[in-house]
């Protein structure tokens, strides 16, 4: 960590918490997705990132209907906030030249993970 505030030099610890208040989950998250992330913004994207939501506790991701075990339990990946068609295929673009294998598009955020154990390369789409 940089300090005990951020965890990359543009992404809080806060940004990366698990929201559930309860498990204390501040720093979960690991150094090579960290890494990539970083890479994306600063030199595949170049525009600051809203993060969603990144890693989840066992308690808090069945609150939100997703299964335990997932990329965001092991922290491996985060969901980046999208606003706009430009913005979502400029951030596609980002994750593929940072090298993140998996990627998931929603209408309101982008899922970026490279977790090892997870099937890779992997692209899909949260609505029909």
């Amino acid at each position: 960590m940089i300090d005990r505030g951020w965890m990359t030099p543009h992404f809080r610890v806060h940004e990366m918490a698990c929201p559930c208040g309860k498990c204390g989950a501040l720093a979960n998250m690991q150094l090579e997705f960290m890494e990539r992330l970083e890479d994306m913004r600063v030199n595949h994207y170049g525009y600051p990132m809203m993060i969603n939501s990144a890693f989840r506790c066992d308690y808090y991701a069945p609150l939100i209907g997703v299964g335990v075990g997932d990329e965001h339990n092991t922290g491996w990946a985060a969901d980046i906030r999208v606003t706009s068609d430009a913005q979502r295929y400029l951030l596609l673009e980002g994750a593929r030249k940072a090298g993140f294998p998996r990627i998931g598009l929603g209408k309101t955020f982008m899922h970026v993970g490279c977790g090892p154990q997870y099937p890779s390369p992997r692209l899909w789409t949260y609505y029909p």
